[in-house]
């Protein structure tokens, strides 16, 4: 019985299958609802060549039959499939729907109207015919009807009475470029192309530039599969390049690139001049694609986060927008790893960059030359507004040109010199920072006012985070162009015991500046006041007073003063030298030979007659006067500067004539003479400078004080504050 049942059940289907309910005048017909009835096919197989209808067939909008009034509401499913002999078909308009292949393979039909009341047309209803006319109701959706056409060697697939969509290209293996219209005519019609389909290009291995119209609004995700000689795309946003490596032309037309979407590496140019958007928002459009020579873009939009790059002159560029860059770190990255391939050599950064679009030069980011050792000097134009930590380990720089009143301070750009390690601030000062080595500072540290490096002469403003922990440190001294002292800076160091301050204001400094508030701070005296009032600088529990800085003598000059029997000589230091020597001759004739130490001091004197002098200092520089010279008589003199080998180190020579009886005449040939003038005074005692020498009421002390509170000789003067005392009172002269 089991048996007996499947048999039965397996006939009822396949009567079910070609059967149809009734036939009206050649038409055959189901039953669907109590009052509509379908077009079916009439004989089986309905797939068989030649079966079901032939000629013309119009169809009834309704039918009588079994006493009842029908509507024809559709046409079933394989209805006129595979009749050839069919020529045509009226349609009435109160069919609604159009069955699956309903019209496959009717060859003989040329022509079909399908009215407005068609909402449906089922898969493959059109495939195979041979229509040269039809008429689509508006919007009826017949993409998968199997409606399509070819036209220019390119192969299309109705959508609907206004559009179709690109499937296919007939001649593959011959096609190198491919310029898509925006509209095809067909069947009697003008459509607009608006869809590019799956594998459309599969296969074409010869395309290498294809033109897509902004007409197509859809494009599959896999459309360029197997193109890989493709280098050239102008069209709207493709759903991606995928796998197409060899792209090198890229210009976008309309849309604007989908989140994560990604080019390929061999991208050279890029036109995104016609993108309908303002700003790309994708961190990853263009992170593979590190060939890229020009770019196209509108000035306002934002694609700082496309990673968009490309490299001129051997300088790495990351694209703001369409008018500003950045330089960045030089290399590229593959499958999110980045390859640094280092700037070395002279590098002179533009104002300004063209690649395609011109570009301001804005900004050097972080990182862009780090540990580039081998860059041997930069140049940074006046269009750079922001530099970032860009320049660490550029240790062998040598020379950097940085604009006016740019910041570099972030920079972490560094030098060394004379074991003090400087931060670059802007191109006039520099901060004392960490030792950059491992070896922390230690015992005396004197800073300079001013210190050269990388081309420049910095005045040294700041102390930053230099001493940390550097806890061998003993003795440090700031010079007067410090303005400010870290939190910090001395963090660590628990053996400084001196500290002196030359400012004459207070540098701006921190309660956790020292560490060691126990030891000794040295400062100007007439800035004690302030430094005792200043929270950080008032914690010192020992304060005192030395001054600001020391007035050094002038160290290549011999001041030679001569008056009517005697003469005044001022002479420098040298810091290599063992001895001095002083030879005076007249008329050819040895007047006398004076030997000085190291120090200064006279230590042997050899007169020709019988003569006197006088030893004015023994300070670093010093000054004597030879007397019994005759009046109105002329002179000359040797100074050297002697090793201890007795070589000569330095040597000045000239010549003098004293002065008259009446105390008029004298001069000097060589060796220099003073040049200082009064630019202000304490008081209103009268003071002036002759021969680079302070006379107060006419009258020339002996010895100056500088404000740090050293002694030296009245001679040859710098610029600089100077205390004389006259007739007891101190007197404070500014000279420059």
């Amino acid at each position: 019985m089991k048996r007996i049942f499947i048999i039965s059940l397996i006939l009822f289907v396949a009567s079910s299958v070609w059967a149809y309910d009734f036939e009206v005048d050649g038409i055959y017909y189901n039953i669907i609802t109590e009052n509509d009835v379908e077009v079916t096919y009439g004989s089986y197989p309905y797939y068989k060549e030649g079966a079901g209808y032939s000629s013309n067939v119009v169809i009834p909008v309704s039918v009588a039959y079994g006493g009842k009034t029908y509507n024809v509401t559709s046409i079933g499913m394989a209805c006129f499939c595979n009749c050839p002999e069919l020529t045509s078909v009226t349609i009435p308009n109160s069919v609604v729907a159009i069955g699956y292949e309903c019209f496959r393979g009717c060859t003989g039909l040329t022509t079909m109207i399908i009215p407005n009341s068609v909402m449906e047309l089922g898969g493959g209803a059109l495939k195979d015919c041979n229509l040269t006319y039809i008429t689509l109701p508006d919007n009826l959706d017949v993409s998968i009807s199997g409606l399509g056409f070819e036209n220019n060697n390119i192969h299309y697939d109705v959508l609907n009475n206004k559009e179709v969509k690109l499937t296919g290209i007939v001649n593959k293996e011959i096609q190198s470029e491919i310029v898509i219209p925006e509209t095809v005519s067909a069947y009697g019609s003008t459509f607009q192309v608006t869809e590019i389909g799956g594998g459309a290009f599969y296969g074409c291995t010869e395309l290498t530039s294809i033109v897509i119209p902004n007409s197509v609004t859809s494009i599959s995700i896999e459309v360029f599969n197997g193109c890989t000689n493709l280098t050239s795309y102008v069209g709207p946003v493709p759903s991606y390049f995928n796998p197409n490596p060899l792209l090198e032309y890229v210009k976008i037309t309309k849309g604007c690139l989908a989140e994560y979407f990604t080019f390929s590496q061999n991208l050279k140019t890029i036109d995104l001049s016609e993108l309908e958007c303002t700003e790309l928002t994708s961190d990853y459009h263009f992170y593979k694609s590190h060939n890229i020579e020009s770019i196209i873009i509108p000035e306002k939009m934002d694609v700082s986060r496309a990673e968009l790059y490309f490299v001129k002159d051997g300088i790495r560029y990351k694209v703001l927008n369409g008018k500003e860059v950045v330089v960045v770190k030089n290399g590229y990255y593959d499958d999110y790893e980045f390859h640094n391939t280092f700037y070395s050599g002279d590098i002179i950064i533009p104002n300004t960059v063209t690649a395609g679009n011109t570009f301001n030069v804005i900004s050097i980011e972080d990182n862009a030359f780090e540990n580039c050792s081998n860059v041997t000097s930069i140049s940074i134009p006046n269009s750079i507004t922001s530099v970032k930590y860009a320049f660490q380990g550029c240790t062998g720089l040598s020379s950097i040109i940085i604009p006016d009143e740019l910041d570099f301070s972030r920079s972490g750009l560094q030098f060394k010199n004379n074991n003090i390690c400087y931060k670059v601030l802007n191109n006039k000062s520099v901060a004392v920072t960490s030792s950059s080595s491992e070896v922390e500072y230690s015992g005396e540290i004197i800073i300079p006012n001013t210190v050269t490096g990388l081309g420049y002469t910095f005045s040294v403003t700041t102390i930053g985070y230099a001493f940390d922990e550097s806890s061998n440190l003993t003795s440090i001294t700031i010079p007067a162009s410090v303005t400010e002292i870290y939190d910090e800076a001395f963090y660590g160091c628990t053996n400084l015991r001196k500290v002196t301050c030359l400012a004459t204001n207070p540098p701006k400094a921190y309660k956790d500046s020292f560490e060691n508030y126990n030891g000794t701070l040295y400062i100007t005296c007439e800035s004690k006041d302030l430094y005792k009032e200043s929270a950080c600088w008032g914690t010192f529990k020992n304060i005192e007073c030395i001054g600001a800085e020391t007035v050094e003598l002038t160290n290549d000059e011999v001041a030679v003063v001569p008056e009517k029997t005697e003469a005044e000589f001022s002479m420098p230091k040298n810091e290599n030298a063992n001895s001095y020597t002083l030879t005076i001759s007249n008329n050819g004739v040895t007047f006398c030979t004076l030997t000085f130490n190291a120090q200064g001091q006279l230590a042997n004197i050899d007169f020709s007659t019988t003569k006197s002098y006088e030893l004015k200092s023994d300070v670093e520089g010093f000054k004597f006067t030879v007397t019994g010279l005759s009046t109105a008589s002329d002179y000359g003199y040797s100074f050297k500067a002697l090793a201890s080998n007795k070589s000569v180190l330095k040597e000045y020579a000239g010549s003098f004539t004293t002065k008259n009886e009446d105390g008029t005449g004298g001069s000097v040939q060589g060796g220099g003479e003073g040049t200082l003038a009064v630019d202000a005074v304490s008081n209103a005692t009268a003071v002036t400078i002759v021969n680079g020498q302070i006379l107060v009421n006419g009258e020339a002390p002996a010895f100056v004080v500088t404000v740090s509170g050293q002694k030296i000789a009245n001679a040859n003067l710098k610029a600089g504050v100077y205390f004389v005392v006259a007739e007891g009172e101190t007197v404070k002269v500014v000279v420059r």
